[in-house]
């Protein structure tokens, strides 16, 4: 993923979009079992506060590593892909 998806100003203003974004992501992200539920809160609450770009990429940042791991983790087994590993950040 992009080191800054939300552009290169990591001071720049969120928008209400950005926000979305992230919120929708670590909806994803906890569903998949890669956040427990305390965390996803926690991190849902802060992206909607946040004032910057940078404030909601800081939201995101370790789950660019555990994403990758976990589909690193997966398998495809008789023709279904099976997660192998679930992670909680």
């Amino acid at each position: 993923t992009d080191a800054h998806p939300f552009g290169d100003d990591p001071t720049a203003r969120a928008r209400a979009g950005h926000r979305r974004q992230v919120v929708d992501r670590l909806e994803t992200a906890h569903r998949a079992g890669l956040l427990s539920g305390p965390d996803y809160e926690l991190r849902v609450s802060h992206a909607r506060a946040a004032m910057t770009v940078g404030e909601l990429e800081s939201m995101l940042r370790d789950l660019d590593a555990v994403e990758r791991h976990a589909i690193a983790s997966s398998a495809v087994v008789g023709g279904i892909q099976t997660q192998v590993c679930r992670l909680s950040v």
